[in-house]
């Protein structure tokens, strides 16, 4: 072999020896496995569970104010703290007649109510209101005053002693069925509610 030809094979060979020694560098880092950064941990710290302590305390209700008095049925007995009892005893559909100034007469109901006295002192009658209200919109029932079958309350209900009276309001025959009534047998004291 001429010197020139040894020089090309020494040439190939050089170059084969170092693709080879590139080839190994590329198949080692690729598999080598990934060194963390210097300072991280080598596991994530877990967080801590929720608690789950059956000691803790229940919430308090959002509201302890007991619910309002539901009306009473017409027919069924209230009492007051003063001990005055009252009971609606009839609500009768009529034509009234009307009479006085503004009054007109027409569909109407009257409202029959009886008080009794079951407290130890006579309690005034002078200061007795009826109200009515009618309907899905809670309307004010119109009072009629010179209605002959009207009997307001009057005088003093001695102990023990029950009276009764009668008041007429102006109601569309068709708003009849649903009807709430509130009579005051006093300013001092919350009314009487009784609904139809």
């Amino acid at each position: 072999m001429n010197a020139k030809s040894w020089w090309f094979v020494a040439g190939g060979v050089m170059v084969a020896a170092i693709i080879v020694a590139v080839i190994a560098l590329t198949v080692t880092n690729d598999t080598a496995p990934s060194t963390p950064a210097p300072g991280a941990s080598a596991s994530a710290t877990p967080s801590p569970a929720p608690s789950t302590d059956a000691t803790a305390s229940p919430s308090a209700p959002a509201d302890d104010a007991p619910p309002a008095d539901a009306p009473v049925p017409i027919g069924e007995e209230a009492t007051a703290d003063d001990g005055v009892t009252a009971v609606v005893t009839a609500v009768t559909s009529f034509t009234a007649a009307g009479g006085g100034v503004g009054e007109v007469g027409g569909d109407a109901v009257r409202v029959d109510v009886t008080l009794t006295n079951t407290a130890d002192a006579a309690q005034s009658l002078s200061a007795v209101v009826v109200n009515l209200a009618y309907g899905a919109e809670a309307t004010p029932g119109s009072p009629i005053f010179y209605d002959p079958s009207v009997k307001e309350f009057s005088g003093e209900l001695a102990p023990g002693e029950s009276r009764s009276g009668s008041y007429v309001f102006r109601v569309p025959s068709e708003e009849q069925g649903s009807i709430t009534i509130e009579v005051s047998h006093t300013p001092a004291s919350p009314p009487f509610v009784f609904a139809k």
